[in-house]
């Protein structure tokens, strides 16, 4: 049953698909609700008073209309992708997929300001996995999409690590509970309920945390374990993720990890076989 991860050709469709369904769900959070992105919004204010110039048309070109437009269509070629590849594995899917990457780097841009202060590391994931093989539907070569797939599989491992590692170095605040009860109560990813547990029963949230550092350091070990010892330790990833998605809000990062799970997989097959 775990003969799939072997095709490259069928770990790409499976990973672009994911990939494409998180940029999809990016892309209409980012559109709804509408005035998010509008002057007062998300958007940097100032663009009104840009200089006069190249620079200047660039800046005032980019508004929230544009930017709505431009996200628009992100959306669209996410679900174009999503659809099509259900019948069969295409040039015109994978027009879509890279596409759908192509319209994330305008958002990056830094001058003129875009959405790029708002978006965090799963955007970037999502958009170097469908970059990177979106490309090879236009290469035919089995050669670069087995070198894409392991990058795709590597920058996720590497995620996980860093992750794990930046954690690992203020151990002693995690293990205490603090760290993850401030995250809770802040602004931008709190749960009122949550963080008042978490005040109230410090320990637990240091098991958790500890747990958490533990799991992003050992996600690599699954390029070592036979199946299905790999594919459970990535499920248990996965439900730290959906965990995550459920008590802070991050959708996103459902999306953009389970998409590299085939890849590291496929990678994992290469190594040592399933």
């Amino acid at each position: 049953m775990f003969d799939a991860w072997l095709d490259p050709t069928e770990v790409r469709r499976v990973v672009c698909f994911f990939a494409c369904a998180g940029i999809s769900l990016s892309s209409l959070e980012w559109l709804l609700p509408w005035w998010q992105l509008d002057r007062n919004g998300l958007l940097a204010p100032g663009l009104a008073d840009a200089p006069r110039g190249f620079a200047g048309r660039l800046r005032r070109l980019w508004r929230p209309k544009v930017v709505r437009l431009v996200i628009a269509l992100r959306l669209l070629c996410g679900v174009w992708f999503c659809v099509s590849v259900l019948a069969a594995p295409h040039h015109e899917a994978g027009a879509a997929a890279l596409l759908a990457a192509l319209l994330s780097l305008p958002l990056r841009v830094r001058d003129p300001v875009g959405v790029l202060t708002a978006m965090d590391g799963p955007e970037h994931l999502l958009t170097s996995t469908l970059l990177v093989l979106g490309t090879t539907y236009f290469l035919s070569s089995t050669l670069a999409l087995q070198a894409a797939l392991v990058s795709v599989a590597g920058q996720a491992l590497l995620e996980y690590v860093g992750a794990g590692w930046t954690k690992l170095q203020h151990w002693r605040a995690w293990a205490s509970g603090r760290h993850l009860q401030e995250i809770f109560a802040s602004s931008s990813y709190g749960n009122r309920i949550v963080a008042a547990q978490l005040a109230n029963h410090p320990a637990v949230g240091g098991l958790v945390s500890l747990g958490v550092i533990a799991l992003e350091l050992v996600v690599p070990f699954s390029l070592l374990l036979h199946a299905p010892f790999a594919e459970i330790l990535l499920a248990a990833v996965l439900a730290f993720h959906v965990t995550a998605a459920a008590t802070m809000g991050l959708n996103t990062f459902v999306w953009a990890y389970v998409a590299t799970y085939p890849a590291i997989l496929h990678l994992r097959d290469l190594i040592i076989g399933a």
